[in-house]
């Protein structure tokens, strides 16, 4: 009976004390739990990392960002201690737009729901385990403001880098959708934005030099249906074969801890050269109406590996591989929505990335298929005459001036006596070996093998290209130059560019390099950050990869009122900068006096 009596009276003390003790417990709580997450399981091969410091917060609380003018004297919002490896350099952070909040007649900025602050890292030499240790001291208020302090501790591994569950929302913030923290797109919308990428991709001008054989093939084809259909079909199979290699490179690159991105092999000066050679035998096979020819003795050996004893074993190779060149040629640029496709895929696992590049590639060849189900008299296509010779050679001057092209986009990576000497050997053999005597056709080819090996044993790649003159302007781009300026209040404008990318010479020409664009730049108050990504960056792939991006034209416009970056589209117009540099924080429009 007294041990009933005394559970009795225990458990009414209980029951009355309960309430005080939660009360003084949430007390010494503290209504913010701070952590450090990351995007990727592993530092793999990666040039820059992003992590994250997440802030969760009670019902009610909320705390500060930095002001957008001047200090805050009370340092009310997040001040970072960091201790690092001698390998990192020190973290930078990215500050998401804020809330406007009116106190006291004062106007502040902060974050009253849960917020992710994107950190940056550069390794000095990438690869190695990351071990960071910190302090963070800030300022919590609901009604009434806690100091709070807390310490943090985050080890990452080196290994084969995967995303991680909470990329999307490192990335979500990093790049401003951080409204909803769900993923916003799903796979069969980006599959979607694969196939209307890749139809599109056919009006870019990298496409131009092997439209125009297309036209002629059709042209010169109509009177054989069979051949007609073949041609067809073997360049719908050369641009099927091609998008499934670009896809397996992907994955390997991935899987190899590596970057992948759209356009990468033009950072190549063995593929520079390759192209530029394929691009001169064109050429020259159009000048004299003979289509696609090879030097004679390379001609006849194919000749003998195909037996070919029909002209349908001419026109396979020659389609599918005008097909491959049409894919190889298309790289360079990045179609409205195909921006958006390859970065999903490529930030995914390698059923994502095949798909993806399958279904870019069935957008790509969409026209063959339709051509393919016409006949060819249904085509209006005009009749054969005296007239296709002057076609031809126009379309051969075409050829000739993309394979000049590609010789200058080659001059990027090497020194400038390096170039010249290299396009010379390529000139003068690709003329040599076409000549009928044996001796100097063996001459020709000597200097092609030539021209390769230079390339070879060449390694002073040129940081500015010797025939491009500078634009005092366009700063070069550093993450440092970057969050510096934002620190500043300045607006920012990086331009993701390549002497590769035809898209973003179109856009320069048009829009960036327009009188009154430059006129804006002449401004203090804004900074033009270049980013070149002709030869291979790994700062500008993984910054890139931030927003989810595999290719470019990338542009993106930062400022006091987007400290995330506002993403420009790929085919830019001057109302699209204007308003982005407004929405930035740009007051007028117009240069300050």
């Amino acid at each position: 009976m007294l041990s009933l009596l005394r559970l009795m009276v225990f458990t009414l003390a209980a029951l009355i004390l309960s309430p005080q003790v939660t009360k003084i417990y949430a007390a010494e709580e503290k209504p913010v739990h701070v952590a450090v997450i990351s995007s990727v399981s592993t530092t793999g091969a990666q040039g820059t990392l992003l992590l994250g410091i997440k802030f969760t917060l009670e019902k009610g609380w909320k705390i500060y960002a930095p002001p957008r003018e001047g200090d805050d004297p009370f340092k009310r919002y997040p001040q970072f201690e960091w201790q690092l490896d001698s390998n990192f350099k020190p973290p930078l952070i990215s500050w998401p737009t804020a809330k406007e909040f009116h106190e006291n007649g004062e106007v502040l900025y902060g974050y009253d729901k849960d917020v992710i602050l994107p950190l940056t890292i550069d390794p000095i030499i990438p690869g190695k385990p990351l071990h960071l240790k910190g302090k963070v001291k800030f300022l919590a208020c609901s009604s009434q403001c806690v100091p709070v302090t807390k310490d943090l501790s985050f080890d990452l591994p080196a290994g084969l880098a995967n995303p991680t569950p909470e990329a999307y929302q490192i990335l979500a913030f990093r790049t401003g959708n951080n409204t909803n923290t769900a993923p916003p797109t799903s796979l069969w919308l980006m599959l979607v934005f694969a196939f209307l990428g890749g139809l599109i991709l056919n009006a870019m001008p990298c496409v131009l030099p092997v439209l125009s054989l297309k036209v002629r093939s059709f042209i010169t084809l109509k009177k054989d249906p069979v051949l007609y259909k073949k041609s067809l079909l073997f360049s719908w199979l050369g641009i099927m074969a091609s998008f499934a290699l670009l896809a397996f490179l992907a994955i390997i690159l991935k899987e190899a801890g590596q970057a992948a991105g759209w356009g990468l092999h033009f950072q190549s000066p063995f593929f520079l050269l390759l192209m530029a050679l394929l691009m001169a035998i064109f050429a020259k096979g159009l000048w004299n109406d003979d289509s696609f020819q090879l030097p004679p003795a390379l001609q006849h050996r194919l000749n003998n590996f195909l037996d070919a004893k029909h002209p349908s074993y001419q026109v396979f190779y020659e389609n599918f591989f005008s097909g491959v060149f049409a894919t190889m040629l298309a790289t360079p640029c990045t179609a409205p929505f195909l921006g958006s496709a390859l970065g999903y895929g490529l930030s995914r696992g390698p059923f994502e990335i095949l798909l993806i590049f399958a279904f870019m590639g069935f957008g790509f060849a969409l026209p063959y298929a339709l051509l393919y189900a016409l006949a060819p008299r249904q085509l209006p296509l005009p009749k054969q005459g005296p007239w296709m010779e002057i076609l031809s050679r126009c379309f051969s001057v075409i050829m000739a001036v993309t394979s000049l092209w590609l010789l200058w986009v080659f001059s990027h990576h090497v020194t400038l006596f390096m170039a010249c000497l290299v396009i010379g050997l390529l000139l003068s053999g690709v003329i040599l070996a076409y000549m009928p005597r044996k001796p100097v056709s063996y001459l020709g080819k000597a200097f092609v093998t030539g021209a390769f090996i230079t390339v070879l044993f060449s390694s002073s790649p040129l940081s500015q290209n010797p025939l491009e003159e500078p634009a005092s302007l366009w700063k070069p781009f550093e993450e440092n130059r970057l969050q510096m300026a934002l620190k500043e209040g300045k607006i920012v404008i990086v331009d993701v560019t390549a002497s590769w990318c035809t898209t973003c010479q179109v856009n320069k020409a048009l829009v960036l390099n327009t009188k009154k664009i430059l006129n804006l730049l002449k401004d203090p108050q804004i900074l033009a950050l270049k980013a070149d990504w002709t030869t291979h960056n790994n700062e500008i792939t993984h910054y890139l990869a931030r927003f989810e991006r595999a290719g470019i034209p990338f542009n993106v416009v930062y400022g006091p009122k987007a400290h995330q970056g506002i993403v420009l589209p790929e085919l830019l117009s001057e109302s699209d900068v204007l308003d982005a540099l407004q929405k930035a924080g740009h007051r007028a429009g117009e240069p300050r006096p």
